[in-house]
């Protein structure tokens, strides 16, 4: 009996298709790395533990302390790039957001795709000083693919000393902290029309500046340099 060439393409077609699914389901997929999915502190001090603030970006470097024995958003002072009191409502929104601001996951990453999540080139570093001498840092990368949170460090090893990883931690914070920084020069001083708890809506400073191609952000939390697959 000769077999036609067509059923002999549709034999070997059905037989390479079934060759190609059996391999695919039992190749072990790659390993996901792991995240919290549970809100996280960002820091563990207090507003009024706060004595001195240091916000820097590409575009300029703020100052700010505190030289009470008793700290108080009344009682803070810009000391760079001017020296002048501080509008109490706009420190007050930053120190809050620090002191009590929360991650909403807490995701384990390689060291090495510290780009993917913009923190190679920071939006933002803040420095936070407190009374008994202590500092902590917050930086600030990209948004996520939804644009809900902005990426962070909190205390990196390199800031603190400690020897760099193989991997790192990498939060998910609230873009109210964006807002609370990049506020015109003029709104963090009293009288300004806009220095007000809520933010400016023109900051001088926008998520413009960050670059465009953001890091997308699925279940599994494992960035590529387009996407994260498989935070």
């Amino acid at each position: 009996m000769t077999i036609k060439p067509v059923t002999f393409m549709l034999v070997l077609g059905a037989a390479l298709l079934g060759g190609v699914v059996y391999l695919t389901q039992t190749q072990a997929p790659p390993p996901a790395e792991s995240s919290s999915n549970s809100a996280t502190d960002l820091f563990a001090f207090t507003e009024d533990q706060v004595k001195a603030l240091t916000v820097v970006t590409p575009l300029r470097s703020l100052t700010f302390e505190n030289s009470s024995d008793q700290p108080s958003p009344e009682t803070w002072r810009m000391t760079q790039p001017e020296n002048t009191p501080v509008n109490p409502a706009t420190i007050a929104f930053l120190l809050n957001l620090l002191a009590t601001g929360e991650s909403d996951r807490v995701l384990k990453v390689p060291a090495a795709n510290r780009e993917d999540f913009g923190l190679d080139k920071p939006f933002a570093t803040i420095t936070v000083t407190l009374t008994d001498g202590t500092t902590h840092k917050l930086v600030l990368g990209d948004y996520d693919f939804s644009r809900s949170f902005i990426y962070a460090q909190a205390d990196p090893p390199a800031a603190s000393g400690d020897t760099p990883s193989d991997t790192m931690e990498v939060l998910l914070v609230s873009p109210q902290l964006e807002n609370a920084i990049s506020r015109p020069l003029e709104d963090w001083k009293p009288g300004s029309p806009n220095a007000e708890s809520s933010p400016s809506e023109t900051p001088s400073e926008t998520p413009s500046q960050m670059p465009s191609d953001k890091p997308s952000d699925t279940s599994s939390e494992t960035p590529s340099n387009s996407s994260e697959a498989g935070e």
